[in-house]
């Protein structure tokens, strides 16, 4: 992966793209989501965009924030790292994350930050670190969310179940009843 070109592609993308929205920043299961799309069919109202790139680190995550998450000058951003990372050195990882967190704290003060658990068709590979994330998350003001994609797309559920978190304005009684059917 070369992270200059795709750093490059997505600083070309945000002058086009419309601020205050929503920000799915992750590694190889958030970049398999067809974020931008599913947002469109869902919501008028807000903007969505998927700034996760394959195979990308907690570490390398740090390297991307202006162009995944800065420019585009998020009310909610969804994180989605860890499964491109080793298990092996948890406190090292939470190390990275906690940066990466303060970092986004920082550069984006007014967004509210959403951990995803790290998807594990396994359900044991990340236990642990899932464990580690969710007391992160209650330690640094963010909210954790367990992700449980099911079934031959586990993207696609992954963002049922989410959806309704996506939305930086109020819900009408319009919406609601049409998201429940």
């Amino acid at each position: 992966m070369d992270l200059t070109n795709v750093k490059a592609s997505f600083e070309r993308l945000n002058h086009l793209a419309q601020k205050g929205g929503t920000v799915l920043f992750g590694s190889t299961f958030a970049s398999r989501i067809p974020f931008s799309e599913l947002m469109r069919d869902y919501t008028d109202d807000t903007a969505g965009y998927n700034r996760s790139i394959e195979g990308l680190t907690v570490i390398e995550a740090q390297q991307c924030l202006s162009e995944c998450v800065f420019q585009l000058e998020p009310v909610k951003i969804f994180l989605s790292l860890g499964d491109a990372d080793s298990p092996e050195d948890c406190e090292a990882f939470i190390r990275n994350y906690e940066w990466l967190l303060y970092s986004i704290h920082s550069g984006a003060p007014a967004a509210h930050i959403y951990i995803l658990s790290i998807y594990d068709p396994s359900g044991a590979k990340y236990s642990v670190l899932n464990d580690k994330l969710k007391k992160l998350a209650e330690s640094t003001g963010c909210s954790y969310i367990t992700v449980s994609p099911f079934g031959p797309a586990p993207e696609i559920s992954a963002f049922e179940n989410l959806k309704t978190m996506f939305r930086t304005k109020p819900i009408s009684f319009f919406d609601a009843i049409n998201s429940a059917v």
